[in-house]
């Protein structure tokens, strides 16, 4: 069965490539639209805020990735816009954006952002199917027989936990780092103090 969950993969992108080769090494059809063109010799990027020369250096400092997901992105492109700390968006394909993030935000940060708005946008991230909430539903047992103990599901499926008996930094900072995971790219936890879970 095919996986329908949202995906998302981040590809880091330099400028230089557009100069060097093709992408994917794919030939673009003529009468599509491009993000850049020629003129007088030099690469110009068009963006929503103007054009830009690419063999300019300030053209090197930006931060661009390429988002790859297996849902529909190009008609995303303007929310995703609207997002603090992106600079510019690009349609490559259905399946794939061009992203420069702002040189004095945090592009992880953005990233994180982006990842949330378009998994809620396309899939409830709040809804389990019955597969992965037997497989909670399994693992909480396990874990119930321990004073403390939390359990977190990727977006993707995959499932970390901690348990303990005792009082324990370690179990509190692992709470920590799901929770601070949760809002950076989704997914679910569920604690054994009921706080925060979902």
């Amino acid at each position: 069965m095919k996986d329908k969950r949202p995906r998302i993969e981040w590809e880091k992108y330099y400028p230089s490539d557009d100069l060097t080769n093709d992408y994917d090494k794919e030939p673009e059809p003529e009468e599509e639209y491009s993000d850049s063109y020629e003129e007088d010799g030099k690469r110009i990027l068009l963006n929503m805020g103007g054009q830009i020369h690419l063999e300019d250096h300030l053209a090197k400092s930006f931060d661009i990735w390429i988002l790859h997901g297996n849902f529909d992105l190009d008609t995303e492109a303007e929310a995703i816009y609207e997002i603090e700390g992106v600079e510019h968006v690009s349609i490559m394909s259905r399946y794939r954006l061009k992203i420069s993030f702002g040189k004095l935000f945090d592009s992880a940060e953005t990233k994180g952002l982006i990842q949330r708005y378009l998994i809620g946008a396309n899939a409830s991230n709040l809804s389990l199917d019955e597969e992965h909430k037997k497989m909670l539903d399994d693992i909480r047992g396990e874990c119930s027989r321990y004073k403390n103990w939390a359990i977190f599901m990727f977006p993707n499926g995959r499932v970390v936990s901690s348990v303990t008996n005792e009082e324990s930094i370690a179990h509190l900072d692992k709470v920590e780092l799901f929770k601070e995971t949760r809002t950076h790219v989704g997914g679910h936890l569920l604690i054994s103090e009921d706080v925060d879970a979902t």
